[in-house]
């Protein structure tokens, strides 16, 4: 199982663009109606118990370009946040 999540070649531009080169990570990724566009993964930071995040939107006028940046500004936000809890 985690190497088919590891294996997702789909997740590049949302969760996978925030999280910084020395982090695993296994994802799977959804669109739908709606404006919908979600995440579900498990991060393996460096030194540190792996994690599990969900991310979901819905109900949005965005882009799918808009919508996959904003997953990985939650990323981003995500790493900086556990990186400084260590």
């Amino acid at each position: 199982m985690t190497q088919w999540l590891e294996g997702n070649e789909v997740g590049g531009p949302l969760l996978r663009a925030g999280i910084p080169d020395d982090w695993r990570i296994g994802d799977r990724t959804g669109a739908g109606g709606h404006g919908s566009r979600s995440v579900v993964a498990i991060l393996w930071p460096p030194s540190q118990a792996p994690l599990i995040a969900a991310i979901y939107l819905t109900q949005s006028d965005a882009s799918m370009e808009q919508r996959n940046a904003a997953i990985a500004a939650i990323g981003a936000a995500l790493a900086e946040t556990v990186s400084s809890m260590q």
